[in-house]
């Protein structure tokens, strides 16, 4: 949490230099930031490891919205470092990113394949008082 946490030491996303061959994979919302680089055979373990919690939930519920509001209420309450939870939160991104259903099939190929940076913004919508998640994908080869 960069703003409001003095104990910050960490990097802005925009500052953190690519590793060649990873996977990289961004979440902002408002000053809460968390990366991470992943080697690209890694991203369907990252899936199975969503689905897994996912398991435990209800049949019948939203799973693409429980995945957004576990992800944002993890940023928002700064708890995105605590223990495993950044690992997690990376995980449900990478599946709530490969499971849409326009597009995830092609996006699911490009992190595999290693160089991209898949990044998802976060923000809060005033007027119509909802969290949006903004997805966007870079090359970076």
């Amino acid at each position: 949490m960069r703003t409001s946490d003095p104990s910050w030491t960490g990097e802005r996303p925009e500052d953190v230099p690519h590793t060649p061959g990873m996977t990289d994979v961004i979440l902002v919302q408002d000053s809460a930031t968390l990366t991470g680089a992943v080697k690209p055979e890694w991203i369907g373990e990252m899936i199975t490891a969503w689905e897994h919690q996912l398991s435990a939930r209800p049949e019948d519920e939203d799973q693409r919205k429980f995945t957004r509001e576990v992800i944002e209420q993890y940023m928002a309450l700064n708890r995105h470092h605590e223990g495993d939870a950044g690992e997690l939160l990376l995980c449900g991104a990478v599946w709530l990113a490969a499971t849409n259903a326009q597009g995830g099939a092609e996006l699911l190929s490009l992190l595999k394949g290693g160089d991209v940076e898949m990044r998802y913004d976060i923000f809060y919508e005033d007027g119509a008082r909802t969290r949006h998640f903004r997805l966007s994908i870079a090359d970076l080869r």
